[in-house]
């Protein structure tokens, strides 16, 4: 299993430019270092939308796809179609933070952040109603981002995050969908509705908000691994 900080995530960090078809092509090429032809690509949210892209792109290099609460622009909540329709803004202000960074307006070093601390606190929150809205609130938190992500990446992310999708109906290749029944961002018919133009397709779901990889690991594990289990033996 070859597990990826995408460019400018974690220990991956960059000041340079970032986006889907940068991310597609670090993928392949890290395919190629560990000298592997295809792989079974598995993406959550953002990585969803890289590894869609990559699939569209590079088929022979995909064998298939497992999308956990991948975000299509068409089934976005009403509330949340904003950011679909300010993309054109957050790549022009990702431009402007460029700008300045290139002027030296940048912070030199970022404080790492401890994913797997941060989950298990949020598994052990997860107990009672209010410690469940801290959580969603906490997850979602934009400064809190921000305080360990770069800004123009931040701004670059959320134009990437709404782009347009490929045409799912091209993509002839066996995928796995998994969706959050509480997703965050999405409209939950309109998405199984979407995943379902894909030819080849098994969509499952998991009772929990937009990150399932914290809230119900070994639930995201099962699935994938049986679906792998069905498809690749």
């Amino acid at each position: 299993m070859l597990r990826v900080d995408l460019r400018g995530h974690g220990r991956s960090d960059t000041p340079d430019r970032i986006g889907l078809e940068i991310w597609r092509d670090d993928l392949a090429a890290a395919l190629d270092t560990a000298g592997h032809a295809r792989a079974i690509v598995v993406g959550h949210s953002l990585g969803a939308q890289v590894a869609l892209r990559l699939a569209a792109d590079r088929p022979e290099r995909v064998a298939g796809l497992v999308l956990i609460d991948p975000v299509f622009p068409q089934a976005l909540k009403p509330d949340r179609r904003w950011m679909r329709d300010a993309g054109p803004a957050f790549r022009i202000g990702a431009h402007a933070v460029r700008a300045l960074n290139a002027l030296g307006l940048r912070r030199r070093r970022l404080p790492e952040l401890d994913l797997r601390t941060l989950d298990e606190q949020a598994r052990a929150a997860l107990v009672s109603p209010e410690a469940e809205a801290e959580f969603v609130r906490r997850y979602s938190s934009t400064w809190a981002d921000l305080r360990t992500f770069r800004v123009a990446h931040y701004l670059q992310e959320s134009y990437e995050m709404f782009r347009p999708i490929p045409d799912l109906a091209a993509l002839r290749l066996p995928a796995l969908v998994i969706l959050s029944t509480g997703a965050t961002f999405a409209a939950l018919p309109d998405m199984r509705a979407l995943a379902r133009r894909l030819p080849d397709v098994e969509i499952a779901e998991i009772e929990c908000h937009h990150w399932p990889l914290t809230e119900k690991p070994r639930e995201v594990r099962t699935l994938i691994e049986g679906w792998i289990g069905r498809r690749f033996a």
